[in-house]
């Protein structure tokens, strides 16, 4: 029960946090924005593709799609990580410091996007096509990757580690504050 209010304390900290600083609030309004845009780009041609029944093009832009805003997605929570951080430890952050430490973990961002991908997409084919077991199983190892990776965006912020490492580290994080992270 202490893990869980101690999660619930970091959960309002965080919060507290984006109220009393809201400039950062930049990281999620151009994440959002550009997620929007590139989500056109890739997703809306690919669905209409698989539409179409054209699988060859759609099934690689969709993937492409998952991809790339994955990258943008992870790059803009990476920059508000960093930042919170720097908030956390008693210095001053702006967006430009985030964006910094974002840049310099771009080649991690973009591993970590890659294995997310790879792990969302062999979900969504279990769920698709393996029925009900199918289904059922992709739920259980989608929710068992999202608890592990909880904190792959702060590790991959503060530590600037690759996407095995980030797995790892996370996955120790999570072992060591389940109850925390289940709250947050």
């Amino acid at each position: 029960m202490k893990r869980i209010r101690r999660g619930w304390a970091l959960t309002k900290k965080s919060w507290a946090l984006l109220n009393g600083h809201r400039e950062l609030v930049r990281f999620p309004l151009y994440g959002g924005i550009a997620t929007i845009i590139l989500g056109l780009v890739f997703l809306g041609p690919g669905a209409f593709a698989l539409a179409k029944h054209s699988y060859a093009l759609g099934v690689p832009l969709i993937v492409i799609g998952i991809y790339v805003l994955s990258v943008v997605g992870i790059y803009f929570s990476v920059g508000l990580a960093a930042c919170a951080d720097l908030i956390f430890r008693g210095q001053n952050a702006t967006y430009g410091d985030g964006i910094a430490v974002a840049n310099s973990r771009f080649t991690q961002i973009c591993g970590w996007a890659a294995l997310s991908t790879a792990i969302a997409v062999f979900i969504g084919v279990l769920e698709n096509q393996g029925g009900a077991l199918g289904d059922i199983a992709g739920r259980l190892i989608g929710t068992a990757w999202s608890l592990v990776t909880f904190l792959s965006v702060p590790v991959i912020a503060i530590e600037g580690t690759g996407p095995f490492e980030t797995l790892k580290r996370s996955g120790t994080l999570f072992k060591e504050r389940w109850g925390q992270q289940i709250t947050g």
